[in-house]
């Protein structure tokens, strides 16, 4: 008896350059300062390969700036010492009926984003190394993820930097209720070493849910996660993360709303060994939620520790099939108080306005661009190093071309 194999080889890729004027991207614009003009891309070639019971699938990327080699000369560009770099590289194997095993650097997106995401924004995205153990029922989906990681090659011990996330791990439920509602859990533990010189672990444990339900024109969901277990200092952590969207779409207009809490800590909390309840986003969103202008990326040092809260609105309108015009409105401000030079400040950081647009040239080709405007308060730009009021008018400009051939 021949039993026949069927099995698919795609191959993709993908070229993105950005044009940014920046005059005020991720820092308050001090009067004295010009804005930088630059231009990044991104060059991703992917395969994959499949067959009845396994894919593969191998990504490669560069990441430059326009002008950034470092082997020139005066008649030309030569290129760069080492400028690839591994996107992708995972086997997955599949078994019995409804499990799978993925092996290698992959990406891991999940719910709303808030904990685990691939940050595509960002030029070289985000992947990870792990394994992947899923189960998809029609009844219930679980996934069970579990990582590892060295930057040596060692032979004893395993020490690691104390400011990245030695073991990632995480068990991630998914069960749908009709056509309409979607509850998932997950729970979460990622282990940060306590120096590079010791192998004792501390492991921040996040559990929380995520609630969405989509009908007709509306959209409704809703996060909330908890953290305890030990900070990357030893603390005890007691910390919380909480949100809510809404969005209703009527004719070619989209009307969408939220609001999120990301607990913060009080004044003094690292000093006098209290409890931390600054809620860690790991490797959560940051362009996609706290304003395109990224002031918010690095929630820590852009709060002082003090965690934020984010409220916004923003309306979509779609005056042709392949072109989205985007209009967002942000407030932010500190979840809790903080001090600066023995002061304490006023919760109010800014708004922030993004306008934005998106125009499908071709089923391949895409093009999008913004303009972006911070208005501080007192305490942003106090934080920032600039006096009530001092500090110049702050924008951002971008445009984007994104080219996948398939």
């Amino acid at each position: 008896m021949v039993v026949s194999l069927s099995a698919q080889f795609d191959f993709s890729a993908e070229l993105r350059p950005r044009a940014e004027m920046r005059a005020g991207y991720k820092k308050l614009k001090d009067a004295s300062r010009e804005p930088a003009w630059i231009i990044s891309q991104r060059t991703r070639l992917r395969a994959s390969y499949s067959k009845s019971f396994y894919s593969l699938g191998i990504s490669i990327q560069d990441v430059r700036l326009w002008g950034d080699e470092s082997l020139v000369s005066s008649t030309g560009v030569f290129g760069d010492d080492a400028s690839l770099d591994l996107n992708e590289a995972w086997i997955e194997m599949k078994f019995l009926k409804y499990s799978s095993v993925k092996i290698g650097r992959q990406y891991f997106m999940y719910d709303d984003y808030r904990l685990l995401w691939g940050r595509n924004w960002n030029q070289h995205s985000l992947s990870y190394d792990a394994l992947l153990y899923s189960f998809k029922h029609p009844f219930l989906e679980a996934e069970f993820a579990i990582s590892w990681n060295n930057t040596q090659d060692l032979l004893f011990e395993n020490f690691f930097p104390e400011d990245r996330i030695k073991t990632l791990n995480f068990i991630h439920l998914s069960k749908k209720w009709g056509e309409s509602f979607r509850s998932n859990i997950m729970i979460l533990f990622a282990g940060y070493e306590k120096s590079d010189t010791t192998q004792v672990i501390y492991v921040r444990n996040t559990y929380g849910t995520y609630l969405s339900y989509n009908k007709n024109n509306l959209n409704l969901s809703g996060s909330a996660y908890y953290q305890g277990g030990k900070n990357r200092e030893g603390l005890d952590v007691d910390a919380w993360c909480l949100s809510a969207n809404a969005g209703v779409k009527a004719g070619k207009m989209r009307f969408k709303a939220g609001w999120v809490l990301i607990s913060g800590n009080k004044p003094g909390t690292e000093v006098s060994g209290k409890k931390d309840q600054l809620f860690d986003i790991i490797y959560g969103a940051r362009h996609r939620y706290y304003g395109y202008m990224d002031y918010f990326s690095n929630i820590p040092k852009s709060t002082g520790g003090g965690g934020l809260a984010d409220y916004f609105a923003a309306v979509e309108f779609h005056p042709l099939e392949k072109i989205r015009l985007e209009a967002a409105y942000h407030y932010f401000e500190l979840a809790r108080e903080v001090m600066i030079e023995g002061a304490k400040k006023n919760k109010s950081l800014a708004s922030e306005i993004d306008l934005s647009m998106r125009w499908l040239l071709s089923e391949e080709i895409e093009l999008q661009g913004g303009y972006s405007l911070m208005l501080p308060q007192e305490t942003l730009e106090n934080m920032q190093g600039f006096n009530k009021g001092a500090s110049d008018y702050s924008s951002w400009a971008w445009l984007m071309l994104t080219a996948k051939i398939k």
